[in-house]
Formats: C-alpha cells, sequence, structure tokens
C-alpha cells in the first residue's frame, strides 16, 4: 500500500495558488447583501475563515470517497464567515463546486464547517484555490431576486451575522438546564402550543439580539413569531446553527416579513 506524500508546489496539478487570489472579491449568496461590499480571499484568510492540512492514516479512507475508490486527502476549513458566499438552495452546492475544480476527485461536508477533500496531484495552497474559485462562482450564489436592504452595509451585515451566531451558541450550549416545555401562544382554535423550554429561550435570546441591532438602527423592534419563522426554516439544514443566526441577520434592517 503506497503512502501518502504531501505533493510540493512545484509539482502541484493546479493552475493557480492561494496568494495569486487574495484580492478576488466574494460576492454575497443573496441580493439582500448589499454587492459594494469588498469582502476578498484575502479578508477571509486573515479572519481564520479558511485553511486545510494533510490527512494520514485511518482517516484518509471513509464515507463517500472510499464508496467511489478513493481516499481523503485534506481536510479543507470553512467556517461560519464564509456561509454569505453560498446558498444550500443554490443550482450548484459549494462541494460540488470544489469537485468541479481541475484536479479534486472528491469533496464532500464531514460537518458545518469541515470539507474533506480527495484531491492526490494538488498541493495544500493549490486545494485552498479550488475552494476560493469555488466561493466565487455564481451558482453557488442561489437566488438573486431577494429584495435589497436598506443603509446597512454587507460588513455590518457581517457582523450581525456572527454576532447573532456567538448569541446562539452561548444558547445552545445551555440546552441541558431546560429540560422543560413552556406556552408561549395560543393557536387559532385557543389551544396552547407547547414548545420546548430550550426553543423557547433560544427564540427569545435571538429576538432580543435582533431588536438590540434594530433599535440602535432606529427601526422598529419585531415580534417572536418572526423569529420562530426563521428557526423552523433552519430546521431542514445541516448546519442550523448558520441558517438561523443567517436568518435572523436578515430581519436587523428594513421591515421584517409580515
Amino acid at each position: 500500500m503506497s503512502l501518502f506524500r504531501r505533493i510540493q508546489r512545484g509539482r502541484c496539478a493546479y493552475y493557480e495558488h492561494i496568494e495569486d487570489l487574495r484580492d478576488l472579491i466574494v460576492e454575497p449568496a443573496a441580493a439582500r447583501w448589499r454587492p459594494d461590499a469588498q469582502l476578498t480571499i484575502g479578508a477571509l484568510l486573515d479572519r481564520g475563515a479558511m485553511g486545510v492540512h494533510a490527512l494520514h492514516g485511518r482517516r484518509r479512507r471513509a464515507g463517500k470517497a472510499a464508496t467511489r475508490g478513493g481516499t481523503w486527502d485534506y481536510m479543507l476549513w470553512l467556517g461560519e464567515v464564509t456561509r454569505f458566499a453560498y446558498d444550500d438552495d443554490a443550482d450548484l452546492a459549494i462541494e460540488d463546486a470544489i469537485t468541479a475544480r481541475p484536479g479534486v476527485d472528491v469533496a464532500a461536508w464531514e460537518d458545518n464547517e469541515v470539507v474533506l477533500i480527495g484531491a492526490p496531484s494538488l498541493c495544500p495552497d493549490g486545494v485552498l484555490a479550488a475552494a476560493a474559485r469555488a466561493l466565487v462562482d455564481p451558482r453557488v450564489k442561489g437566488r438573486t431576486d431577494v429584495p435589497t436592504g436598506a443603509d446597512v452595509s454587507d460588513r455590518e451585515h457581517l457582523e450581525d451575522y456572527e454576532h447573532l451566531v456567538a448569541v446562539l451558541r452561548a444558547e445552545t450550549g445551555r440546552r441541558r438546564q431546560r429540560p422543560g416545555t413552556r406556552f408561549p401562544s395560543m393557536d387559532t382554535l385557543g389551544r396552547p402550543i407547547l414548545i420546548s423550554e430550550w426553543m423557547a429561550a433560544e427564540h427569545d435570546a435571538m429576538r432580543h439580539a435582533v431588536n438590540d441591532l434594530r433599535v440602535a438602527r432606529g427601526l422598529e423592534p419585531i415580534f417572536g413569531d418572526v423569529i420562530a419563522r426563521a428557526e423552523a426554516a433552519a430546521q431542514e439544514h445541516s448546519d442550523y446553527v448558520s441558517r438561523y443566526a443567517l436568518g435572523c441577520a436578515a430581519l436587523t434592517r428594513d421591515s421584517p416579513p409580515a
């Protein structure tokens, strides 16, 4: 059995490397995030939102790569900050966009922020370059018919998102301390709606966090049912925290949906 050896720069099969792409502008996935923001690959690298390292030993062979007769060569880190750049409902999934790059045999999510890469002919910088090109691929951007927000820059939106992720992660860490249920509202027939205590607490925390941002911008506060809809939309996605926070970040500007 041959052992994996990290490919050196001079022998990498990819046609460019990550330092060549630092100034590449990463457009946001949704039109409500204003496209004039200068968010670059270099900015994502400097934030620690992208990274890669080679895999060795047993971890190299598992899951989708094994079913295709291949192995994993790298673990690619795409942190939560990169979530603004692609849409789960887009025509092309981000992992498929990476797989389509030259020299990449297979790419698949291991968890919410880690993509396993089968690319035996690429060096680490080549893998990062392939990921960078995938992040700017228009096919991963999804919908473009979402109304544009008013007077809030993309950088502010990204900061809102990161803040809301932190708030939500803090609350999800307390779930075991909240085993009961709560009756936050009634249905149309006057019957109480039961939800878990931890879910209600997370709704409350996100509502307060969103309203703090709205009030600071001179906007009216929103009600809990809007937050509940953002949470419901996130339930079907594997990256629940990111999707929930992303939905709430969209509520920090303009009028919320009726």
